[in-house]
C-alpha cells in the first residue's frame, strides 16, 4: 500500500507543480490532492457497507479494484510538462525562453540530499505525518473505545474526511497569498489544537466538530508538503525531489501508528497517544522555523 501510494503521489504533485506558476500552485495542488481526502469521505461509508455484507477480506478486494481502476484511468490523462503541448505554466508571466534565461543552475537530487535544509524539511514533514497517521489510523477504534457504535465511528471518519478535503483547497488557496511555509505552520497549529481537543472531548457533537477541524488542519498541511518542497528546491527535479521526500516522510510517519498502538496496549487507552500526536505537531512547527534558503 505504501509503495503504491508513493508511486502515485510523487508523479502527480510533480506534474501539477510544472503546470502551474508559483502564484497559482498552492490552489492547483490543493485541488489535485483532494482525492485522498475525498477518498476517506466516500470510502468510509462504502467500506462499512462492504464489510457488513461481504466481510473485511472481500471488502479489501473490492476497494482495491475500485481504487486501482480509478488510478489507471486517471493516469491516461496526464501530460508531464506543458511544453510537450506547446504551452507554458498557468499564471506564468514569462515566456519559456525568458524563464530558461533566468535559471543559472538546475539542482539535482544528489545536491538536495547533501544539504541540511533538505533533511530538516523532511524531518518536519515526517513529524507531521507521524502525528497525522495516528489520527488517520486510530480514529475509528478510538471512537469505539469512547463507547460509540461502528456506524457512528464511520460517520466521524467521514466528517474527518470532509474537513480534510476542505482544508486541502482552502489552505492551498491561502498558500498563494500567505506563502507555503506560513500556511504550513498555520495548518499544523490547527491540527495540534484539534488533536488535543479530540482527546479531551467525549460528546458526539463536540467530537464531530473537532474531527472536521482536525481533518481541515491535517489536509491543509498535506498540500504544503509539495508547495514548501518546490518553493525551497524548485521544479527542475520535482519528480525525484517529491519521491525522495515522500519516501522519507513515509518511513518516519510509519512510527505514528506503531507508537500509538504500543501506548494503547500499555495503557489500555488511545488518549495518551492522541495527546502525544498533538505534541508532535508542535515539534513539527518548531522545526519548520529553520527551513530557509541560503
Amino acid at each position: 500500500s505504501a509503495v503504491g501510494m508513493g508511486a502515485v503521489w510523487a508523479p502527480l504533485v510533480a506534474t501539477v507543480s510544472r503546470w502551474f506558476d508559483a502564484s497559482r500552485r498552492g490552489t492547483a495542488i490543493g485541488i489535485a490532492v483532494l482525492g485522498s481526502g475525498s477518498g476517506i469521505f466516500f470510502m468510509a461509508p462504502l467500506a462499512e457497507v462492504l464489510i457488513a455484507q461481504l466481510g473485511w477480506r472481500s471488502a479489501y478486494l473490492w476497494l482495491g479494484a475500485i481504487a486501482g481502476s480509478a488510478i489507471v484511468i486517471s493516469a491516461l490523462f496526464l501530460t508531464r510538462d506543458p511544453t510537450e503541448r506547446g504551452m507554458q505554466p498557468y499564471g506564468a508571466t514569462q515566456s519559456p525562453d525568458e524563464r530558461s534565461a533566468t535559471v543559472t543552475h538546475r539542482p539535482t537530487l544528489s545536491e538536495f540530499t547533501r544539504t541540511p535544509l533538505f533533511w530538516r524539511m523532511c524531518l518536519s514533514f515526517g513529524l507531521w505525518w507521524f502525528a497525522a497517521a495516528i489520527a488517520y489510523i486510530q480514529i475509528a477504534p478510538y471512537m469505539l473505545e469512547k463507547g460509540f457504535t461502528s456506524s457512528v465511528a464511520a460517520a466521524i471518519v467521514t466528517l474527518y474526511g470532509g474537513g480534510n478535503c476542505i482544508g486541502r483547497v482552502v489552505m492551498g488557496r491561502l498558500c498563494d497569498s500567505l506563502g507555503p511555509q506560513q500556511t504550513y505552520r498555520l495548518s499544523l497549529a490547527v491540527s495540534a489544537l484539534a488533536m488535543a481537543a479530540f482527546a479531551w472531548s467525549d460528546g458526539f457533537t463536540a467530537i464531530a466538530i473537532i474531527a472536521a477541524i482536525l481533518g481541515f488542519g491535517i489536509g491543509g498541511a498535506s498540500t504544503q508538503i509539495t508547495t514548501v518542497s518546490i518553493d525551497l528546491f524548485g521544479t527542475a527535479a520535482a519528480g525525484a525531489l517529491m519521491g525522495a521526500v515522500l519516501a522519507i516522510v513515509g518511513l518516519l510517519g510509519a512510527g505514528g501508528p506503531l507508537a500509538s498502538g504500543a501506548i494503547r496496549d500499555a495503557t489500555l487507552s488511545y488518549t495518551p497517544a492522541v495527546y502525544m500526536g498533538a505534541a508532535v505537531f508542535v515539534a513539527a512547527i518548531i522545526l519548520s522555523f529553520g527551513m530557509r534558503r541560503d
